[in-house]
């Protein structure tokens, strides 16, 4: 199953993030995570921060976008330019192919292509809070807290976005938990697929 581009949506502290650095690691693709912001920052004049905080998350009104309004869209919505102009560079980096791409909703302005294979990262909720307890130095309270809020922000996000359900398994190709395969395990799951 030979696919040159591989989009990567996962839940907060599974480990997706991981899972696709390595898996394009292995196969010799291009990883488009922090390089994907860069990208939509150079085409739009928007600063990283905001495109690393609202490209993936529901957004909140603030000054910043208030200011931009007007600039930036016929319809005033700079949340929705964003994501047009989001939307064009994925689109850009898949013509390219060989690629691992990130959230972002990557899944769905892919999905007719038939390059493409889109893969969901999920976890058993213990797994994901030690990971971010680990990582974020939390303790299991903020933890649970934070993943709770960062998978609702994309939920939301995605369902603003795609009028989808995030995480829904008719959305995506494959379905891997994390916490019963390991991130190696998903990394060879993946690889061995996409070698067949």
């Amino acid at each position: 199953m030979k696919k040159k581009v591989i989009t990567i949506s996962r839940e907060y502290g599974s480990g997706g993030h991981n899972i696709a650095k390595e898996l394009a690691k292995k196969l010799g693709y291009t990883y488009y995570d922090k390089k994907l912001i860069e990208q939509v920052a150079e085409n739009t004049l928007l600063p990283e921060e905001y495109i690393k905080e609202y490209g993936e998350y529901e957004a909140k009104p603030n000054i910043f976008s208030n200011f931009f309004m007007s600039k930036t869209s016929k319809d005033g919505q700079l949340y929705d330019y964003l994501f047009r102009e989001q939307k064009k560079v994925i689109e850009d980096i898949a013509n390219k192919g060989n690629c691992v791409i990130v959230g972002r909703s990557a899944d769905f302005y892919l999905k007719d292509r038939d390059d493409t294979l889109n893969v969901f990262i999920f976890a058993d909720k213990p797994f994901c809070v030690g990971r971010t307890m680990m990582k974020e130095n939390l303790t299991l309270e903020e933890a649970r807290k934070r993943i709770d809020e960062m998978n609702e922000k994309r939920r939301l996000n995605y369902k603003r976005c795609t009028k989808q359900e995030w995480g829904a398994k008719e959305n995506y190709d494959v379905l891997l938990n994390s916490s019963h395969l390991g991130i190696d395990g998903c990394v060879e799951f993946l690889e061995k697929l996409l070698q067949e």
